[in-house]
């Protein structure tokens, strides 16, 4: 593992008072991790991660599905993934978690402090006027980076309880006519770090064209994943 100096990477941040937090130019070359080449890659091979797009109203739109012989799962077809990107509809890939060294190490210097383990996934949008979610909640602490363009967050006091189970139909505050109360109310930009704790209430405003990484970190670290990048060792006789 390539150790990494972030300032994130403080477990006595965390162990008093978990509140969302912000660093400003935490990550260092940011576009190492994702960027718009990546995120095409991503859309042409939808096999491999899961993509999905958000309607005009900030809910997933749900994009018909084929079958194909060697694959277990049904996947959305290309043609109209791009069509949807190109209209500027926000978009979600998950499922990034390794995708390329990089992140790989991004995830194992998180994992190596807290117990957790970590995926990657992507929000973005290539066009200006595009929406995403309104006010809601995730069920494991998020680290947001934001690596391309900038985009404002509201972040509330409020928190959904655990004994509240997540849902596909989750509560919605903004639907309720529920003000909630803001804790933090920031812009960021590329390179900075935000840090939402599990079950709190919060809500994007996306701006223009912008790429973010989210990484959620469930807990506790039951199976680590291996992230260890390793060679081929040839037999030199045969060269």
């Amino acid at each position: 593992m390539n150790k990494l100096i972030l300032p994130f990477l403080n477990p006595s941040l965390f162990q008093c008072g978990d509140k969302p937090m912000v660093w400003r130019e935490a990550l260092k070359n940011p576009t190492q991790y994702v960027n718009w080449d990546t995120v095409t890659h991503c859309f042409n091979n939808p096999w491999y991660y899961r993509t999905q797009l958000m309607n005009m109203e900030g809910r997933r739109l749900m994009l018909p599905e084929k079958f194909e012989v060697w694959y277990e799962t049904g996947v959305p077809h290309k043609e109209e993934l791009f069509r949807a990107l190109n209209e500027g509809h926000t978009f979600i890939i998950e499922q990034y978690g390794h995708y390329n060294p990089a992140v790989d190490n991004l995830l194992e210097n998180i994992e190596a402090v807290f117990d957790c383990n970590c995926d990657a996934h992507i929000f973005g949008a290539a066009k200006s006027g595009s929406k995403s979610f309104g006010a809601h909640w995730d069920l494991p602490p998020n680290f947001i980076c934001q690596i391309e363009g900038e985009t404002r967050w509201n972040v509330y006091e409020e928190r959904c309880s655990s004994l509240i189970e997540m849902t596909d139909e989750p509560y919605l505050p903004d639907k309720a006519g529920q003000e909630l109360n803001i804790a933090l109310d920031v812009t960021l930009m590329p390179g900075d770090v935000m840090y939402i704790p599990s079950r709190t209430y919060h809500k994007p405003f996306p701006g223009g064209k912008r790429l973010s990484l989210s990484i959620p970190c469930m807990y506790p670290r039951d199976v680590p994943s291996d992230r260890r990048q390793y060679v081929i060792e040839f037999d030199e006789s045969s060269t």
